[in-house]
């Protein structure tokens, strides 16, 4: 079953941890400075939150387009596709007006990352795009293609399982 396909808790499970070491991996070879931004997994009723805790972006990063901007990691995988959620959209454009918000995209069946795609041009992309909802809670998602992405071979992934939450 594709990851999207499969019920929420199983997601859940798993999610973003690929796409936030890669992350990890292409700071360290670039220098960058990171920390975790936001929640991991928390163990509370997460939807009674507000929809801008909710979605907080994944990483504050220094030393990208020098200064510091957060940073949202996605994933891709056999299918090639990118899902961007509207309310995802949404909430990161509120994020936008504290620090600039940059997409890192880790497309896990070929090793390959795309860093560093600004918010304005998912935004762009996404007013082309086809759309579809997701079979378990009927969400909104804008489908990009990863031709549409600048890629480049990321390897050293390391899933460190052991992280503590971040805030």
């Amino acid at each position: 079953m594709s990851y999207y396909k499969a019920p929420f808790w199983r997601r859940f499970e798993i999610m973003g941890d690929w796409s936030e070491a890669a992350i990890v991996a292409y700071c360290d070879r670039h220098n960058y400075k990171y920390t975790p931004f936001g929640f991991n997994r928390p163990n509370i009723t997460f939807r009674k939150l507000p929809g801008f805790l909710q979605h907080m972006p994944d990483f504050i990063v220094e030393g990208f387009q020098k200064e510091l901007v957060f940073i949202e990691g996605k994933g891709v995988g056999r299918d090639n596709i990118l899902k961007i959620k509207q309310q995802d959209i949404d909430i990161l454009s509120e994020w936008n007006k504290q620090l600039p918000v940059y997409f890192s995209i880790y497309h896990s069946n070929k090793s390959n990352i795309s860093f560093g795609v600004s918010l304005s041009h998912i935004i762009e992309l996404c007013k082309q795009a086809e759309t579809a909802s997701f079979p378990d809670n009927n969400k909104l998602y804008y489908k990009l293609l990863v031709k549409q992405f600048n890629w480049e071979p990321i390897t050293n992934i390391k899933l460190d399982l052991s992280q503590e939450e971040a805030v």
